[in-house]
């Protein structure tokens, strides 16, 4: 059953291009003109999940816009706190849900992150389990 308006593919594109075009920019900024293969972003991951949040929340739009903003700026919160890549991740699952009050079963986003969140959770209980 058709869930929304039907424009995520185009919501998306608009980010992926806003994305792009702004890493060009950036990289040409940060680029060496002597040096022809110097085009680092010169970003950390949290920094750079950080500037996919601001980037794909101005410029998406609609909820689609707000939702992967706060996932991505939550993923770079929980990276920066516990500097493990699922913990981030699962905090991006969670502002999802708490931003947009949707859960597992609603034909939205959250039927995709959620079980990978469960599963992330599970990957961490297991690895603290080897560390005792």
């Amino acid at each position: 059953s058709k869930r929304g308006d039907g424009d995520f593919g185009t919501t998306l594109l608009r980010g992926s291009t806003a994305l792009l075009q702004s890493f060009k920019q950036q990289s040409n900024l940060n680029s060496n003109p002597s040096d022809s293969e110097s085009t680092d972003l010169d970003l950390d991951l949290v920094e750079f999940l950080s500037f996919v949040s601001k980037t794909l929340s101005q410029t998406m739009g609609g909820t689609s816009g707000a939702l992967c903003g706060i996932f991505f700026l939550k993923f770079s919160e929980g990276l920066k706190t516990s500097r493990k890549i699922e913990r981030g991740f699962i905090e991006g699952v969670k502002g999802v849900g708490s931003l947009g009050g949707a859960k597992y079963g609603d034909g939205t986003m959250m039927d995709v992150l959620e079980p990978l969140r469960k599963l992330l959770e599970e990957v961490l209980k297991e690895e603290k389990k080897e560390w005792r």
